[in-house]
């Protein structure tokens, strides 16, 4: 078992909070889905099975670098595909978002304690999903 030669990254009750807070990401897959949007889908299903993956059981490690390497693919894609959203105003919503997820990471990663700091991660998982939802919406128009 991976955890038994690594240190946990967080307590248990604090890595079941940002266990539970990854099935947001089910709202992208489905949202997307919904409007066809296959390859969002396929990238928001990928980070939702890493990100269950690592949160099970967060130990440094392979399954944490996957994660990582998923959702950067996965915001590179969205960004890119950003271009294409017809209505300006979803774009910008769609950054906005983008901008406060990567705010609550910040201040996750700066936090004092590992309730604060999975707090602040649970508002990146929250944040990433409302922005992906806002630009499946404007792509769909």
């Amino acid at each position: 078992m991976e955890s038994s030669s690594k240190t946990r990254v967080l307590l248990p009750q604090y890595a079941a909070r940002l266990f539970r807070s990854s099935f947001a990401t089910c709202f992208s897959v489905l949202i997307a889905a919904r409007y066809e949007l296959w390859a969002c889908a396929a990238s928001a299903l990928l980070v939702l099975l890493t990100s269950l993956n690592y949160w099970r059981d967060p130990v440094a490690g392979w399954r944490r670098s996957v994660d990582i390497a998923a959702v950067v693919v996965g915001i590179v894609y969205h960004v890119y595909c950003s271009a294409f959203c017809a209505p300006r105003a979803v774009q910008a919503l769609y950054v906005l978002f983008l901008l406060q997820a990567a705010y609550c990471y910040r201040r996750a990663r700066e936090a004092p304690t590992q309730d604060a700091s999975s707090a602040w991660h649970c508002g990146v998982h929250v944040s990433g999903n409302v922005a992906n939802m806002l630009l499946y919406t404007g792509l769909a128009v």
